[in-house]
């Protein structure tokens, strides 16, 4: 059985509401853990999510130890919120039951259908997809590739990586966990917690990996493949896509729902090599307004917005020039 692990502060609460109502709409049946990094998280979610009940929502302190607790005043919060990724992961792993597996999944991610079994149907101790090429921004810019980037960010995504509750995984899981207690600096070195994971194939066995066509498909390659719906399937070439990561979207107010780099997603050229591509954001983008609108009429006074590179992390990936392109 595999259960599902989420962070969400209140800057992601409408996208954490939106992802935990695809992963249950599409028939997973699965557990799902949120950790809430703030009051307002705490108690929005739990509100919108209490008809559910495979939702546990816990809360920062049900999970950390006094050594953790002085990481939060050392490290930047997005820092700090990279290196829970995995002791959260832990915590889960210490719940369940022995081969059952502990997925996290990051909040800006979107379910077309049912993760669980398709990563039932695969033998690891820990999976994890590698991003296919990275794309030029647009077709007037051809010349200039990103495949730079992955010397930066690694090869695997650590926005969806799953473990397995045996001997194996738990090693595995527990070397990460360490590595990122030790640093998670966001940096060209380890890249948060992201870049730690180029060297798990080598270290240990029964690691499965693919690329991105089926699981955590995103900005790097939503242009590689024509999108088409059948049914009610969305479809990303010949593979029927599961999971979207909306690496870079933001909320910036309930009329300004942006893709990468602040630009409006019917406004961005980003797609203009593949309009088809903008299906699976329209899809997104619908529901995220629906979300905003339900949260707004339930707590008029909550404002999650990321209006600021504080406390955004793809805005302050561009203010810092981690990446070193902009994506506008």
């Amino acid at each position: 059985m595999n259960n599902w692990a989420i962070i969400s502060s209140k800057m992601r609460v409408y996208q954490a509401l939106v992802l935990i109502d695809s992963i249950i709409k599409n028939g997973d049946k699965s557990n799902i853990y949120v950790l809430s990094m703030d009051d307002e998280s705490y108690e929005i979610i739990s509100s919108f999510t209490q008809s559910y009940a495979n939702v546990f929502i816990l809360k920062e302190e049900n999970i950390i130890n006094d050594n953790i607790r002085d990481l939060k005043n050392t490290r930047h919060y997005f820092s700090y919120c990279w290196t829970l990724k995995s002791i959260f992961c832990m915590f889960i792993l210490d719940l369940i039951n022995e081969h059952d597996c502990v997925t996290y999944t990051d909040s800006d991610l979107f379910f077309m259908g049912n993760a669980s079994s398709y990563l039932s149907s695969k033998d690891y101790s820990v999976f994890f997809t590698f991003e296919e090429q990275f794309l030029p921004k647009n077709k007037h810019d051809k010349k200039k590739e990103y495949n730079n980037i992955k010397s930066i960010v690694g090869d695997f995504n650590s926005g969806f990586i799953s473990f397995k509750k045996d001997a194996k995984g738990k090693q595995i899981l527990s070397w990460w966990q360490n590595k990122c207690i030790e640093s998670c600096d966001v940096n060209d070195v380890t890249f948060g917690n992201q870049k730690y994971l180029n060297e798990v194939p080598s270290l240990f066995d029964n690691v499965f990996y693919e690329p991105s066509t089926v699981i955590n498909i995103g900005p790097w390659n939503v242009l590689k493949r024509e999108w088409k719906r059948r049914n009610n399937d969305v479809f990303f070439g010949e593979n029927k896509a599961l999971v979207y990561h909306f690496s870079g979207f933001k909320i910036k107010n309930p009329d300004t729902i942006c893709f990468l780099g602040g630009i409006k997603v019917h406004e961005s050229d980003y797609f203009s090599n593949n309009e088809s591509s903008r299906l699976v954001y329209n899809i997104y983008n619908e529901l995220i307004v629906d979300k905003v609108n339900q949260v707004s009429s339930a707590f008029p006074f909550f404002y999650g917005y990321t209006d600021s590179d504080n406390n955004d992390w793809s805005g302050y990936l561009e203010k810092n020039n981690i990446l070193g392109i902009s994506m506008k």
